[in-house]
């Protein structure tokens, strides 16, 4: 299975993992995961894909450097999901069962767009598992996900191997001073976002959310500068 090219759906849980307090033994294994089906959509083997919703919820997002690493990663999709009529009534059907918005609004954009909706909210998933027949995409863990698709790598490897494989990634990108740069200003990371983001995120109306999308339903809204990722 590791050689289908899935079409994969990180929600802003997964792709803020790496950037999350690594202290934590489950946010480091999720982190792991992201970063090496990140890797795979890098070398071309898989495809990440961006939404309107992701963007939207991005720019909600507090801490500037977080926000701008994670455009970074969005930069390696070759094709955003765009809000459409069909995609909103969908969302409103999926809050009815309880589901946030802006999740609601993630599984809409994700059904018959792609593979995979892969997150690390546990309240998400659960929900997902009760109301299966309601939601046309499949929803995982990207831990549990890429064990399910593979036997490689970055589950099975050693913290060395680990941190000297990330480390030669970060050379051959960045270069040496940089990549030295980058571990210390990174280190640990910091907070939850999968446990944080509703504090700030509940507090909007569909009626606000469905408003501030119209500006990210424009192909090109990541407005960072773009950098080199080969």
């Amino acid at each position: 299975m590791i050689n289908k090219k899935y079409l994969i759906y990180l929600d802003l849980c997964c792709l803020n993992r790496p950037f999350d307090d690594q202290t934590q033994t489950r946010i480091k294994r999720e982190s792991e995961a992201v970063i090496e089906i990140i890797n795979y959509c890098k070398l071309g083997q898989w495809e990440l894909v961006n939404s309107a919703v992701l963007e939207l919820e991005i720019s909600k997002m507090s801490d500037s450097l977080k926000k701008d690493n994670i455009k970074q990663y969005l930069f390696l999709a070759k094709r955003k999901i765009l809000v459409t009529e069909n995609i909103l009534n969908k969302a409103e059907e999926l809050t009815l069962l309880g589901i946030k918005k802006f999740d609601a609004l993630h599984l809409a954009c994700a059904e018959n767009n792609v593979d995979i909706f892969l997150t690390t909210d546990d309240r998400l998933l659960n929900k997902c598992v009760s109301y299966n027949r309601a939601i046309n995409v499949k929803v995982s863990n990207p831990v549990s996900w890429l064990i399910d698709v593979s036997n490689i790598g970055v589950l099975k490897m050693t913290p060395v191997e680990l941190q000297r494989k990330g480390f030669q990634v970060l050379v051959d990108s960045l270069g040496i001073a940089d990549a030295i740069r980058f571990i210390k200003l990174y280190d640990n990371g910091s907070g939850d976002y999968t446990k944080e983001r509703h504090q700030w995120l509940d507090k909007f109306s569909m009626d606000d959310i469905v408003n501030d999308l119209q500006k990210f339903n424009d192909q090109n809204s990541i407005d960072i500068e773009k950098k080199d990722l080969t």
